[in-house]
């Protein structure tokens, strides 16, 4: 699958998800805070895909998946919140362990290290407002 019908895909399921959520959404960004970041790998733009998952080091809601996707045309990821079903930009505030994990169509792209959260020696906090993480350079 080429890189552009992915990137397609992709956005098809996150505006499926997200279409009927308004007043939902209005409610969840008094609570979750934006959090976008940059990944590199040897200092190049990580592939269209990658995903970047944020685990709370303290408890945290076991209902609750904190996620986002990587797009390197963008050159960036923006971290979402599903709760419920629900589809939310943003994430709560706290402390976070990053777990970073190829793309599907290209399983070998990220070093599998970064794929745990034990392992990945990769933090973030989230505090109120918008959170610009500082780029993440990822070694082979």
């Amino acid at each position: 699958m080429n890189g552009r019908l992915y990137r397609w895909i992709c956005l098809g399921l996150v505006l499926s998800v997200t279409v009927g959520c308004g007043g939902a959404e209005e409610e969840a960004e008094n609570v979750l805070n934006g959090v976008r970041g940059v990944i590199t790998i040897n200092g190049k733009p990580a592939p269209d895909g990658t995903i970047v998952t944020l685990i709370p080091k303290e408890g945290g809601d076991s209902g609750q998946q904190i996620f986002g996707t990587y797009i390197s045309d963008e050159n960036n990821f923006a971290i979402r919140t599903v709760k419920d079903g629900e589809n939310f930009s943003g994430a709560p505030e706290g402390e976070y362990a990053i777990t970073i994990q190829s793309p599907k169509n290209k399983p070998t792209a990220i070093p599998a290290k970064y794929g745990k959260p034990e392992t990945s020696g990769l933090t973030v906090e989230v505090k109120k407002g918008f959170n610009a993480v500082p780029e993440i350079k990822l070694a082979p």
